[in-house]
Protein backbone atom coordinates (compact mmCIF):
# COMPACT_ATOMS: atom_id res chain seq x y z
CA UNK A 1 0.00 0.00 0.00
CA UNK A 2 2.93 2.32 0.71
CA UNK A 3 4.15 1.81 -2.86
CA UNK A 4 0.75 2.79 -4.21
CA UNK A 5 0.68 5.87 -1.97
CA UNK A 6 4.05 7.01 -3.27
CA UNK A 7 2.90 6.57 -6.88
CA UNK A 8 -0.33 8.50 -6.31
CA UNK A 9 1.37 11.40 -4.55
CA UNK A 10 4.47 11.71 -6.76
CA UNK A 11 2.87 11.58 -10.24
CA UNK A 12 3.34 14.93 -12.01
CA UNK A 13 1.55 14.70 -15.36
CA UNK A 14 -0.04 11.27 -15.66
CA UNK A 15 -0.74 8.31 -13.42
CA UNK A 16 -1.38 4.93 -15.04
CA UNK A 17 -3.26 2.24 -13.13
CA UNK A 18 -3.50 -1.28 -14.47
CA UNK A 19 -5.10 -4.52 -13.39
CA UNK A 20 -4.99 -8.10 -14.62
CA UNK A 21 -8.20 -9.90 -15.46
CA UNK A 22 -8.14 -13.47 -14.32
CA UNK A 23 -11.21 -15.64 -13.90
CA UNK A 24 -13.85 -14.90 -16.53
CA UNK A 25 -12.44 -11.40 -17.12
CA UNK A 26 -12.84 -10.40 -13.50
CA UNK A 27 -10.33 -8.72 -11.18
CA UNK A 28 -9.55 -11.12 -8.35
CA UNK A 29 -8.36 -9.42 -5.17
CA UNK A 30 -5.95 -11.99 -3.82
CA UNK A 31 -4.64 -11.91 -0.24
CA UNK A 32 -1.93 -9.24 0.16
CA UNK A 33 -2.53 -7.71 -3.27
CA UNK A 34 -3.10 -4.02 -3.93
CA UNK A 35 -6.65 -4.81 -5.06
CA UNK A 36 -7.24 -6.43 -1.66
CA UNK A 37 -6.29 -3.28 0.26
CA UNK A 38 -7.61 -0.72 -2.26
CA UNK A 39 -11.02 0.96 -1.86
CA UNK A 40 -13.80 -1.15 -3.33
CA UNK A 41 -14.91 1.78 -5.53
CA UNK A 42 -11.52 1.89 -7.22
CA UNK A 43 -11.61 -1.86 -7.93
CA UNK A 44 -15.10 -1.48 -9.40
CA UNK A 45 -13.90 1.38 -11.65
CA UNK A 46 -11.02 -0.80 -12.88
CA UNK A 47 -13.45 -3.62 -13.59
CA UNK A 48 -15.60 -1.26 -15.66
CA UNK A 49 -12.49 -0.30 -17.68
CA UNK A 50 -11.81 -3.97 -18.36
CA UNK A 51 -15.34 -4.38 -19.65
CA UNK A 52 -14.81 -1.73 -22.36
CA UNK A 53 -15.84 1.62 -20.89
CA UNK A 54 -14.25 4.66 -22.55
CA UNK A 55 -13.76 6.36 -19.19
CA UNK A 56 -14.60 5.51 -15.58
CA UNK A 57 -15.34 7.48 -12.44
CA UNK A 58 -14.17 6.64 -8.96
CA UNK A 59 -15.93 8.45 -6.16
CA UNK A 60 -13.61 8.62 -3.22
CA UNK A 61 -14.30 9.75 0.34
CA UNK A 62 -13.51 13.39 -0.45
CA UNK A 63 -13.12 13.73 -4.22
CA UNK A 64 -14.46 12.43 -7.51
CA UNK A 65 -11.79 11.01 -9.84
CA UNK A 66 -12.52 10.70 -13.54
CA UNK A 67 -10.11 8.39 -15.34
CA UNK A 68 -9.59 7.81 -19.05
CA UNK A 69 -9.26 4.24 -20.26
CA UNK A 70 -6.30 3.36 -22.51
CA UNK A 71 -7.70 0.79 -24.96
CA UNK A 72 -5.44 -2.02 -26.15
CA UNK A 73 -3.77 -1.61 -29.51
CA UNK A 74 -5.80 -2.80 -32.45
CA UNK A 75 -4.80 -6.24 -33.70
CA UNK A 76 -3.76 -6.13 -37.34
CA UNK A 77 -4.64 -9.32 -39.09
CA UNK A 78 -1.99 -10.58 -41.52
CA UNK A 79 -2.90 -10.23 -45.15
CA UNK A 80 -3.45 -13.33 -47.19
CA UNK A 81 -1.90 -11.90 -50.35
CA UNK A 82 1.11 -13.72 -51.73
CA UNK A 83 4.42 -11.81 -51.97
CA UNK A 84 5.72 -10.88 -55.38
CA UNK A 85 7.52 -13.73 -57.05
CA UNK A 86 11.32 -13.40 -57.16
CA UNK A 87 12.74 -14.17 -60.59
CA UNK A 88 15.05 -17.16 -60.57
CA UNK A 89 17.99 -17.42 -62.92
CA UNK A 90 20.33 -20.30 -63.65
CA UNK A 91 23.23 -17.88 -64.08
CA UNK A 92 25.58 -17.81 -61.08
CA UNK A 93 27.48 -14.55 -60.49
CA UNK A 94 31.24 -14.84 -60.67
CA UNK A 95 31.51 -13.81 -57.02
CA UNK A 96 29.47 -16.88 -56.00
CA UNK A 97 31.10 -19.43 -58.24
CA UNK A 98 33.46 -22.01 -56.73
CA UNK A 99 37.07 -20.96 -56.47
CA UNK A 100 39.28 -22.59 -59.05
CA UNK A 101 42.30 -24.28 -57.51
CA UNK A 102 45.41 -25.30 -59.36
CA UNK A 103 47.21 -28.26 -57.82
CA UNK A 104 50.45 -27.29 -59.55
CA UNK A 105 50.56 -23.85 -57.90
CA UNK A 106 53.39 -23.57 -55.36
CA UNK A 107 52.87 -21.58 -52.20
CA UNK A 108 55.57 -20.13 -50.05
CA UNK A 109 57.30 -17.13 -48.54
CA UNK A 110 58.88 -14.31 -50.47
CA UNK A 111 62.21 -14.92 -48.72
CA UNK A 112 62.30 -18.50 -50.01
CA UNK A 113 61.50 -17.41 -53.57
CA UNK A 114 64.10 -14.64 -53.46
CA UNK A 115 66.75 -17.07 -52.19
CA UNK A 116 65.92 -19.61 -54.90
CA UNK A 117 64.51 -22.16 -52.47
CA UNK A 118 61.59 -24.21 -53.74
CA UNK A 119 58.59 -25.05 -51.60
CA UNK A 120 59.07 -28.75 -52.21
CA UNK A 121 62.53 -28.79 -50.64
CA UNK A 122 62.10 -26.01 -48.09
CA UNK A 123 58.53 -25.90 -46.75
CA UNK A 124 57.43 -22.33 -46.18
CA UNK A 125 55.92 -23.08 -42.77
CA UNK A 126 59.29 -23.99 -41.18
CA UNK A 127 60.32 -21.13 -38.90
CA UNK A 128 63.99 -20.17 -38.64
CA UNK A 129 65.72 -20.77 -35.29
CA UNK A 130 65.61 -17.81 -32.94
CA UNK A 131 69.12 -16.49 -32.37
CA UNK A 132 70.50 -13.10 -31.43
CA UNK A 133 70.94 -12.05 -35.09
CA UNK A 134 67.28 -12.76 -35.87
CA UNK A 135 66.11 -10.98 -32.69
CA UNK A 136 68.32 -8.00 -33.53
CA UNK A 137 66.72 -7.69 -36.96
CA UNK A 138 63.23 -7.87 -35.50
CA UNK A 139 64.05 -5.30 -32.83
CA UNK A 140 65.47 -2.88 -35.40
CA UNK A 141 62.32 -3.22 -37.52
CA UNK A 142 60.07 -2.52 -34.53
CA UNK A 143 62.06 0.46 -33.33
CA UNK A 144 62.05 2.05 -36.78
CA UNK A 145 58.27 1.62 -36.91
CA UNK A 146 57.39 2.76 -33.39
CA UNK A 147 60.06 5.12 -32.08
CA UNK A 148 60.70 8.82 -32.59
CA UNK A 149 64.13 9.93 -33.76
CA UNK A 150 64.08 12.69 -31.14
CA UNK A 151 63.77 10.22 -28.24
CA UNK A 152 66.79 9.79 -25.98
CA UNK A 153 68.85 6.62 -25.87
CA UNK A 154 67.41 5.58 -22.50
CA UNK A 155 63.87 5.81 -23.86
CA UNK A 156 64.81 3.86 -26.98
CA UNK A 157 66.56 1.13 -24.98
CA UNK A 158 63.51 0.72 -22.73
CA UNK A 159 61.23 0.42 -25.77
CA UNK A 160 63.47 -2.25 -27.31
CA UNK A 161 63.19 -4.42 -24.19
CA UNK A 162 59.45 -3.79 -23.79
CA UNK A 163 58.77 -4.94 -27.36
CA UNK A 164 60.64 -8.25 -27.12
CA UNK A 165 58.63 -11.47 -27.05
CA UNK A 166 59.34 -13.99 -24.26
CA UNK A 167 61.10 -16.43 -26.62
CA UNK A 168 63.20 -13.59 -28.01
CA UNK A 169 64.40 -12.61 -24.53
CA UNK A 170 65.90 -16.08 -24.18
CA UNK A 171 68.27 -15.34 -27.07
CA UNK A 172 69.59 -12.15 -25.43
CA UNK A 173 72.56 -12.63 -23.09
CA UNK A 174 73.28 -9.07 -22.01
CA UNK A 175 70.28 -6.76 -22.21
CA UNK A 176 72.35 -3.56 -21.99
CA UNK A 177 74.67 -4.59 -24.82
CA UNK A 178 71.78 -5.83 -26.95
CA UNK A 179 69.61 -2.71 -26.58
CA UNK A 180 72.60 -0.45 -27.17
CA UNK A 181 73.41 -2.36 -30.36
CA UNK A 182 69.84 -2.02 -31.65
CA UNK A 183 69.68 1.71 -30.86
CA UNK A 184 73.02 2.28 -32.64
CA UNK A 185 71.75 0.46 -35.75
CA UNK A 186 68.53 2.46 -35.83
CA UNK A 187 70.34 5.75 -35.37
CA UNK A 188 72.50 4.76 -38.32
CA UNK A 189 69.35 4.66 -40.46
CA UNK A 190 68.12 7.97 -39.06
CA UNK A 191 71.35 9.68 -40.13
CA UNK A 192 69.88 9.78 -43.63
CA UNK A 193 67.63 12.84 -43.44
CA UNK A 194 65.51 11.73 -46.41
CA UNK A 195 64.85 8.33 -44.83
CA UNK A 196 64.19 9.93 -41.47
CA UNK A 197 61.46 12.15 -42.94
CA UNK A 198 59.95 9.26 -44.88
CA UNK A 199 59.75 7.02 -41.81
CA UNK A 200 58.18 9.82 -39.74
CA UNK A 201 55.54 10.61 -42.38
CA UNK A 202 51.96 10.18 -41.04
CA UNK A 203 51.04 8.15 -44.11
CA UNK A 204 53.92 5.67 -43.69
CA UNK A 205 52.70 2.12 -43.15
CA UNK A 206 54.91 -0.49 -41.47
CA UNK A 207 54.78 -4.29 -41.55
CA UNK A 208 52.30 -4.42 -44.45
CA UNK A 209 51.21 -8.03 -45.14
CA UNK A 210 51.00 -8.94 -48.79
CA UNK A 211 50.18 -11.97 -50.93
CA UNK A 212 50.66 -12.03 -54.67
CA UNK A 213 50.93 -14.28 -57.71
CA UNK A 214 54.31 -14.72 -59.36
CA UNK A 215 55.10 -16.78 -62.45
CA UNK A 216 58.59 -17.74 -63.53
CA UNK A 217 59.78 -20.43 -65.93
CA UNK A 218 56.24 -21.70 -66.32
CA UNK A 219 55.81 -22.21 -62.55
CA UNK A 220 53.07 -20.27 -60.75
CA UNK A 221 53.78 -19.22 -57.16
CA UNK A 222 51.38 -17.75 -54.62
CA UNK A 223 53.76 -15.80 -52.43
CA UNK A 224 53.18 -14.21 -49.05
CA UNK A 225 55.39 -11.75 -47.26
CA UNK A 226 55.52 -8.52 -45.28
CA UNK A 227 56.64 -5.17 -46.67
CA UNK A 228 58.74 -3.43 -44.04
CA UNK A 229 57.52 0.06 -44.92
CA UNK A 230 55.30 1.52 -47.64
CA UNK A 231 55.46 5.32 -47.99
CA UNK A 232 53.64 7.69 -50.37
CA UNK A 233 56.32 9.45 -52.44
CA UNK A 234 54.78 12.36 -54.32
CA UNK A 235 52.35 10.77 -56.78
CA UNK A 236 53.91 7.35 -56.31
CA UNK A 237 54.82 4.82 -53.65
CA UNK A 238 58.16 3.93 -52.09
CA UNK A 239 58.81 0.38 -50.85
CA UNK A 240 61.46 0.25 -48.11
CA UNK A 241 63.13 -3.02 -47.13
CA UNK A 242 65.26 -3.00 -43.96
CA UNK A 243 68.22 -5.35 -43.52
CA UNK A 244 70.69 -5.75 -40.65
CA UNK A 245 73.03 -8.40 -42.06
CA UNK A 246 75.54 -8.39 -44.87
CA UNK A 247 74.22 -7.49 -48.33
CA UNK A 248 72.99 -10.52 -50.24
CA UNK A 249 71.71 -10.87 -53.81
CA UNK A 250 68.50 -12.33 -52.39
CA UNK A 251 67.80 -9.00 -50.67
CA UNK A 252 67.55 -7.23 -54.02
CA UNK A 253 65.41 -10.01 -55.49
CA UNK A 254 63.06 -9.81 -52.49
CA UNK A 255 62.68 -6.04 -52.93
CA UNK A 256 62.08 -6.49 -56.67
CA UNK A 257 59.28 -8.98 -55.95
CA UNK A 258 57.64 -6.51 -53.57
CA UNK A 259 57.93 -3.64 -56.06
CA UNK A 260 56.37 -5.73 -58.84
CA UNK A 261 53.54 -6.82 -56.53
CA UNK A 262 52.72 -3.24 -55.47
CA UNK A 263 52.80 -2.12 -59.11
CA UNK A 264 50.27 -4.83 -59.96
CA UNK A 265 48.00 -3.70 -57.12
CA UNK A 266 48.28 0.00 -58.01
CA UNK A 267 48.37 0.15 -61.83
CA UNK A 268 49.37 3.52 -63.18
CA UNK A 269 51.17 4.46 -59.95
CA UNK A 270 54.91 4.94 -59.96
CA UNK A 271 56.43 2.46 -57.50
CA UNK A 272 60.10 2.51 -56.52
CA UNK A 273 62.06 0.48 -53.99
CA UNK A 274 65.01 1.04 -51.70
CA UNK A 275 67.11 -1.34 -49.63
CA UNK A 276 68.09 0.14 -46.28
CA UNK A 277 70.99 -1.48 -44.41
CA UNK A 278 71.16 -0.61 -40.71
CA UNK A 279 74.81 0.06 -39.87
CA UNK A 280 76.66 1.85 -37.09
CA UNK A 281 79.02 3.68 -39.45
CA UNK A 282 78.27 5.80 -42.46
CA UNK A 283 76.66 3.84 -45.30
CA UNK A 284 79.27 1.80 -47.14
CA UNK A 285 79.72 1.48 -50.89
CA UNK A 286 76.69 -0.25 -52.46
CA UNK A 287 77.06 -3.92 -53.31
CA UNK A 288 77.74 -4.61 -56.97
CA UNK A 289 74.64 -6.27 -58.40
CA UNK A 290 72.68 -6.40 -61.65
CA UNK A 291 70.35 -3.50 -62.27
CA UNK A 292 66.72 -4.00 -61.34
CA UNK A 293 63.59 -2.35 -62.81
CA UNK A 294 63.21 0.09 -59.92
CA UNK A 295 66.85 1.29 -60.01
CA UNK A 296 67.27 4.97 -61.01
Amino acid sequence: MRLMYVALTRARERLYLSAAAQKKGRIVAGPGSLAHVSPSGLVQAMQAALEGAADVTWIGSDHVHRMRVCPPAAVVEPTATEPDAVPVSDLVPLSLQPLVTHPHVQRGRVTDLAAGRHAGRHPGHVRPPIDVDLVTGRAVHRLLARADADDGDATLRARVLADLEPDELLAVDEAADFTGDVVALVRGVWRDETLRRALAAPAARFEVPIAFRHEAAGVVHVVRGTIDCLVPDGDGLLVLEFKTGQPQPSHRRQLALYVDAVRAMAPGTGVTGQLVYATRAEPSRPMTAPRLPFDP
